[in-house]
């Protein structure tokens, strides 16, 4: 990483140019071909390397230092230039980048070598000039004068490349239509060019920004051709922007960004951090993900399934694309994961959702970060890592290439929470009493508030009015943690250490940890109002996963269970929930039901002591044939403004001294058809008002049904 301050990072941007992919409309469209190239076979790619020569009155324009800076000399080749591609793959070990990442994620199926112009294309200012003979100063990043300029410039002095590599090799592909089969064949033009700028003098452009397009760059040599990129990089080696725009055409459009947004409309109210192919700024790792392999069918191929793991007996390959509720491949559910990375060993769970939702799962993968693997960030610790992945599940068809952005949703073992910040010195204010593992984020989420205090979060993809921010620290019930926790400086959206499962504090997730397996809340942005598809309830379930073993070669024993329901942690409940099949309260356990304080709406939905809330009221619906076993001593706690609501045909079962409790401004309905069983002289109902005195037992109050469709809101 560059010395250049940190700040820049931010400025990272990707755009995808709209010159689109022709979108096939038959049955032959699938994901595994690839969108403007496939994901397999061998691509050669030519990169130029080039520069503004700021010559005669133009110096004040150029946006980098005079001398350039040490990761680029100013009229040299950068000294990075043979770390991106190698010019083969018949080797043990890579130099190039991009030829590690693509060999590894793919198993060796996608080959991505490349070479470059042995010399820089350094281009005066004052010669760029437009139809009426002006000097262009600038001009907007994918437009054509500055790139017309290096082209002439390589047709005059020919191609001599560093490795050697001749025209045939940048042309092996005739290239279709989205999710088409793509021809390993020569059609006469360049595969893909990428033009890697110094110094280019575009404005509000920021170091490491880039983009791709499927179409002609020009005539080079001769030749047209089929994809071409242009990058500026004048700090930093431009690893993670090309391997993102390269992606692109493997993907598709902006609206397959994730991990950290980018431009285009997204799933999420707020910008999701995390790791994939398709990461950009913003993210803890660079690593693909199981998501993505299995988009891409990119397959180990010394296993019969492309998405398996072991199971714990006999350790045997089993297929891992559960749902909930079916019966185990292995017995007990008990797997066996080894490392992602090398193997492609990972599970896939299948959520239950609401009909006519999108559809959510809940993915595991193992990484050892292994020496010589590209792997997660350096803080990030060996184990268990989790992430939830929403809609973009159709492989086939019409809908292959739709649906928005950002559509991955990272699970941190050290749980979700209602932060507060602390604007002076921009730090995150993490404390275990605003645990809120249903409706509040991680520390891998871009944070969404009311900056300017109207009322409104602004949600726009990409732009200067965005309210959200990005905290440059991080404290943890009041301490800062040391900077050896974090994967970057002290910016917990990096990653730090304590984000994997494995054996001690941080083993399981499931209904009674924080976070749980259940579906997470879904905004479509921009727009002022979820969609239909959007998930804006919480549906509890039964799914855990455990680790319960490792392995002193890096496999990790894990336990699936669908009926885990028993709660024995005292937690805070907030959000609008369901429980359909019940829970069981343990060891004396309460759940406190009060108003989570992330935002859900970018419209504040309420007003609590003259504060706006950008969140629903708290609502638990105990649902019809839900059963609800409340232990000994426990309790559920009503808080001011949340409902609990029992509905017909539920049972609730109370031990002694158990009790649900009310204060005064909550809300209890009882629907007539609800049965409650109570043992023991103290077990009952506590409501607590003006009229009542604290802790006064007394029968619940049975306020009007409560339609299904339309849960009490406000104060």
């Amino acid at each position: 990483m560059s010395s250049f301050p940190f700040k820049i990072m931010f400025f990272i941007a990707c755009f995808l140019v709209v010159r689109p992919v022709i979108q096939a409309q038959n049955e032959e469209v699938d994901a595994r071909n690839g969108w403007g190239m496939a994901p397999y076979g061998h691509f050669h790619v030519l990169v130029i390397f080039a520069e503004i020569d700021f010559d005669s009155s133009y110096g004040h324009l150029n946006p980098t230092p005079k001398g350039g800076s040490k990761d680029w000399k100013e009229g040299q080749l950068p000294w990075w230039r043979n770390s991106l591609f190698d010019k083969d793959t018949d080797r043990d070990a890579f130099n190039g980048y991009m030829t590690q990442y693509f060999m590894e994620a793919s198993f060796g199926k996608f080959h991505v070598t490349g070479d470059y112009i042995d010399s820089l294309i350094s281009i005066p200012i004052s010669s760029i000039r437009n139809q009426a003979g002006k000097v262009v100063t600038q001009e907007p990043f994918g437009n054509n004068f500055y790139r017309k300029a290096v082209i002439e410039r390589v047709n005059q002095i020919g191609l001599k490349t560093a490795y050697g590599s001749t025209e045939a090799d940048f042309d092996r592909w005739t290239l279709s239509g989205a999710g088409l089969p793509k021809k390993e064949t020569p059609n006469e033009n360049w595969d893909m060019v990428m033009i890697i700028w110094r110094n280019i003098h575009v404005k509000n452009l920021g170091d490491q920004s880039g983009f791709v397009t499927p179409g002609n760059f020009g005539k080079i040599l001769g030749r047209d051709t089929d994809s071409y990129s242009m990058f500026r990089m004048s700090f930093f080696v431009p690893k993670t922007i090309m391997r993102h725009e390269f992606s692109h055409m493997l993907y598709g459009g902006n609206n397959f960004h994730t991990a950290a947004a980018g431009v285009g409309a997204r799933t999420f109210l707020a910008p999701a951090g995390g790791w994939s192919n398709m990461s950009n700024a913003g993210r803890c790792s660079p690593t693909w993900n199981a998501w993505d392999r299995e988009r891409m069918g990119w397959k180990n191929p010394e296993k019969a399934y492309l998405l398996s793991a072991m199971c714990e007996l006999g350790r045997e390959e089993v297929p891992t694309s559960l749902e909930y509720g079916q019966e185990f491949p292995c017995g007990q559910g008990k797997f066996i994961l080894r490392d992602f990375v090398t193997t492609g060993d990972a599970i896939k769970i299948k959520l239950p959702v609401s009909e006519g939702q999108k559809q959510q799962y809940l993915w595991l993968e193992n990484h050892q970060l292994l020496p010589g693997r590209i792997d997660h960030n350096k803080a990030m610790s060996k184990g268990i890592y989790a992430f939830i992945s929403v809609g973009k599940d159709d492989l086939t068809g019409s809908q292959a290439y739709g649906e928005a952005n950002n559509y991955t949703w990272p699970l941190v073992a050290e749980g979700n929470f209602d932060f507060g910040y602390r604007p002076s010195d921009k730090t995150l204010l993490m404390d275990d009493a605003n645990a809120n593992k249903f409706t509040g984020i991680n520390y891998l989420i871009t944070h969404a508030a009311d900056l300017n205090n109207d009322g409104i979060i602004q949600t726009a993809s990409i732009g200067e009015n965005v309210e959200n921010f990005r905290p440059e620290r991080l404290e943890i019930n009041g301490v800062a943690p040391p900077e050896e926790y974090f994967s970057y400086r002290t910016l917990p959206e990096f990653g730090t250490s304590k984000m994997a499962w494995g054996l001690g504090k941080y083993n399981k997730i499931g209904l009674d940890e924080n976070p749980t397996a259940v579906p997470v809340l879904t905004h479509f942005t921009p727009g002022d109002q979820p969609q239909n598809t959007d998930m804006r309830r919480i549906l509890l379930n039964g799914i855990s996963v455990t680790v319960t073993q490792e392995d002193f070669n890096g496999d990790v024993h894990v336990k699936i269970r669908w009926d885990d329901f028993d709660l024995s942690h005292d937690a805070r409940w907030c959000g609008n929930i369901l429980a359909r099949e019940g829970f069981n309260l343990r060891n004396g356990a309460k759940i406190s039901l009060e108003q989570g304080l992330t935002p859900q709406n970018p419209r504040a939905v309420q007003e609590i002591e003259g504060k706006k809330i950008f969140a629903e009221p708290t609502v638990l619906e105990i649902g019809s044939g839900a059963t609800v076993e409340m232990a000994s001593n426990t309790e559920i706690l009503v808080k001011k403004g949340s409902t609990l609501l029992i509905r017909a045909g539920s049972s609730l079962n109370m031990e002694r001294n158990a009790k649900i409790t009310v204060e005064e401004g909550g809300f209890l309905y009882v629907e007539k058809g609800a049965s409650i069983s109570r043992k023991g002289p103290r077990t009952g109902f506590i409501y607590e008002d003006a009229n009542v005195g604290l802790n006064t037992l007394m029968e619940a109050k049975l306020g009007p049904v409560l339609p299904i469709d339309a849960p009490p809101s406000g104060r």
